[in-house]
């Protein structure tokens, strides 16, 4: 039973909270008490912090989870330094169990039977770390495994600004995460597409199970969506995609909206929308609409003009197709020529660093190993 006459020793600094905070409650001392006697201490407020009894080891027992920030950082950072700790109850003992010092905080998302083990209780936590233009979240789960709290992540869940929420959506009692990206606030990363992720419980740790990305508002994201299918074997697919590329005006230029002088980006991508058409045509087996899609590039790209570059690529491949029967031997002439004269893949990264960058193998993908 809490002890409403346990006695207070407040800490001579910040690091002293997690012995006082031990012997408080060594003492009787109860979690609403705590929480008054923190928030009083400038520790905990409406935003970070919190003191929160739950049966976490599933022992019948609740734990209580403290969380605290460190007053002197709080009014200079975005997010200020504290401590996460879980302290156990053993008779008149209570060990600690668990302890973060980070810094970022590590923050209390949710508290709950996440997994659906039906005894016990998970953890959410986040950790945001901001550089001079965004806020990363790094999102965990914590959990006992029948002797000390770990991560319950299967792989490393990072997002710029994002937007995790705890859902079930499937049939089995553990919830899944839901994790939506939001985007890099630098001029310097370019166009981007927001990313919803979903990472479900396995019954050992959470794994990521499916990504959606938004639709494409950009023409060199709808590349993108082309270039997988095609190399993914949707053919058609990708031929319908790099029409769009090609003819549809509704699609945003990045370079030109950033105000780039003379931006060449959507002649650049026309060009390889067509070289695209050509490629997968060839991998189709239809001569006849691959000869058309050659002839298209080379009568719109002359030499001199922008996107030649991926009209110099469409000769070297249709050519040492006629030339050798071969898709794998006019892949690797294309990518020789690719790694040696860079134009080509110039063009294609020039759109920040939060988008993909190609190498001279992406160009023609299909080379015998």
């Amino acid at each position: 039973m809490p002890d409403p006459l346990a006695a207070w020793i407040a800490p001579v600094d910040y690091l002293g909270y997690l012995e006082a905070i031990g012997d408080f409650l060594a003492a009787g001392g109860a979690a609403d008490a705590l929480r008054t006697l923190l928030t009083n201490a400038s520790s905990i407020d409406a935003q970070f912090g919190g003191v929160w009894p739950f049966d976490l080891t599933g022992d019948g027992e609740p734990e209580t989870i403290v969380s605290i920030y460190d007053p002197a950082s709080r009014p200079v950072e975005p997010v200020p330094s504290g401590m996460l700790l879980i302290y156990g109850c053993a008779g008149r003992t209570t060990p600690l169990l668990y302890q973060d010092t980070g810094r970022p905080m590590l923050q209390v998302k949710r508290i709950d039977d996440l997994i659906g083990a039906g005894r016990g209780a998970q953890i959410a936590t986040v950790r945001s770390e901001c550089g001079a233009h965004t806020c990363f979240d790094t999102f965990d789960v914590l959990g006992w495994d029948g002797a000390r709290f770990t991560g319950l992540m299967g792989d490393r869940l990072q997002m710029p600004y994002p937007r995790y929420t705890l859902e079930n959506v499937d049939a089995d009692a553990a919830l899944e995460i839901r994790a939506a990206s939001g985007q890099i606030a630098s001029v310097g990363a370019g166009p981007q597409r927001t990313t919803t992720e979903t990472w479900d419980w396995n019954g050992a740790q959470y794994v990521k199970v499916g990504r959606e990305l938004s639709a494409p508002e950009y023409r060199i994201h709808l590349v993108h969506d082309a270039d997988d299918a095609l190399l993914r074997g949707d053919l058609a697919g990708a031929i319908e995609m790099y029409d769009r590329v090609i003819g549809d005006d509704a699609l945003k230029d990045w370079l030109a909206e950033i105000g780039v002088e003379k931006p060449q980006d959507r002649a650049n991508l026309t060009a390889y929308a067509w070289y695209g058409i050509l490629l997968a045509n060839i991998r189709l087996g239809d001569a006849a609409s691959a000869q058309a899609a050659f002839d298209r590039v080379s009568a719109d790209f002359p030499v001199g003009a922008p996107g030649n570059a991926y009209q110099r690529l469409a000769q070297i491949l249709w050519s040492k197709v006629q030339e050798t029967g071969s898709l794998g031997a006019a892949c690797e002439a294309v990518n020789d020529y690719a790694n040696g004269d860079t134009t080509a893949l110039d063009g294609l990264n020039a759109f920040g660093y939060a988008n993909r960058q190609y190498v001279a193998a992406d160009m023609c993908p299909f080379a015998t190993p």
